[in-house]
């Protein structure tokens, strides 16, 4: 038996995440874990997303657009791996079934990313508004369409699935 058990919190097993929402002050957030899980990886990734591209944007003098694909890819090295593990428990296992996630998950980032590519060109290029708070505003709208697309595309669960969680 664990501390957290011995010491009365239910559903003590589990990763640091359950852990956490088994603690008294957080137990009626459980059913949220997987919205928790993705505001909290959200936010580490628009993090690491907006301070590469300032880094490179605004720090090395690289243009905006192509500064956003070089952030894109630099998150996309977290992004996946938290998603995957903690935020949406994927249970795909093997080579093919573990690709075949990834490239649904890739396509997804890609076509947000064209979203977000967009937005920079019309609101940075075309009508010169400041990169950071555009930058902010788009991520806030990528964020928001990453959650429903790995929801209902990626990370899928079958009915199978969610018995058994």
């Amino acid at each position: 038996m664990s501390f957290l058990e011995n010491k009365g919190y239910k559903n003590a097993d589990g990763d640091i995440f359950d852990r956490l929402l088994s603690l008294k002050p957080f137990v009626r957030l459980k059913p949220y874990r997987e919205q928790l899980l993705y505001v909290f990886f959200g936010g580490v990734s628009t993090v690491v997303n907006i301070g590469s591209f300032w880094l490179v944007s605004d720090r090395l003098g690289v243009h905006e657009l192509t500064a956003n694909i070089i952030a894109w890819i630099i998150t996309m090295a977290v992004v996946y791996t938290t998603n995957r593990k903690w935020v949406f428990r994927s249970t795909a296992h093997g080579v093919k079934a573990v690709s075949a996630e990834l490239a649904k998950f890739l396509a997804g980032r890609l076509l947000t990313l064209a979203i977000d590519e967009l937005m920079l060109f019309v609101f940075i290029t075309l009508l010169a508004l400041p990169s950071m708070p555009v930058k902010i505003a788009s991520q806030i709208i990528v964020v928001v369409i990453n959650y429903f697309i790995s929801r209902i595309v990626v990370f899928r669960k079958d009915n199978s699935d969610s018995k058994a969680r």
